[in-house]
């Protein structure tokens, strides 16, 4: 029964948490300021950012895939957004737009993984590649721009949320994780998630297409 224990999800939540609880002792204890509450709220901010990007890496590794061009999307976003809404754009108008150019760069990786056969790791880097070049190109290596105060107020470390000493990224993350956990637990795509990931060659025979899936998966 033990032995069952400390092989299951659970154990390794567990040792995960246990973990990253040890590395903040041992920080404290080394690094004068480090569990200071701006050095707490700061390492709150990073980790919901990059938590952020973990989750859809999450979802792709649970089809079976791999996404390395996380980090060139994210980074095209970035400089796309900021170089649009300095040259007077709309935000409402520019996030729609580089939400939509991110999701066909998503649905462009899954297509020809999945649609080719090609390893993912190879076609996401490529991809992301691809992507970097552009956004040099459009700047010329000299991304210039700016973000709205609504932007820098959501992920300032100064920011709160009501009696919570932390910026609305935060809770945004938690309730964003939630909702994910949901989705793959209680819902169709859930479960044609995993049965492609664990099984692509049967999963058409349940009337699962895993075409569409790591398109829609990727996106």
């Amino acid at each position: 029964m033990t032995s069952n224990w400390f092989q299951s999800t659970n154990a390794r939540i567990a040792g995960a948490f246990a973990m990253a609880l040890l590395l903040q002792v041992v920080g404290t204890l080394l690094i004068p300021g480090y569990s200071a509450p701006f050095a707490i709220r700061a390492l709150l901010v990073i980790a919901s950012l990059l938590a952020v990007a973990s989750i859809g890496q999450t979802l792709v590794v649970i089809l079976g895939g791999i996404d390395l061009s996380i980090p060139f999307v994210i980074g095209f976003a970035n400089v796309v957004a900021a170089q649009l809404y300095g040259q007077g754009w709309n935000f409402a108008l520019v996030c729609g737009l580089v939400g939509v150019l991110a999701i066909a760069i998503g649905a462009l990786n899954g297509l020809i993984s999945r649609g080719l056969n090609i390893h993912p790791l190879i076609v996401t880097l490529g991809i992301g590649m691809v992507v970097q070049g552009a956004v040099l190109l459009w700047t010329g290596g000299f991304p210039s721009g700016s973000a709205p105060q609504a932007v820098s107020s959501f992920v300032s470390i100064g920011g709160s949320v009501g009696p919570l000493p932390v910026p609305l990224l935060v809770p945004s993350l938690v309730m964003l994780t939630a909702l994910i956990v949901l989705v793959l637990a209680r819902t169709p795509y859930g479960r044609r998630l995993y049965a492609v990931g664990s099984n692509p060659e049967a999963a058409p025979l349940a009337l699962i297409d895993p075409l569409r899936m790591w398109i829609v998966t990727y996106a």
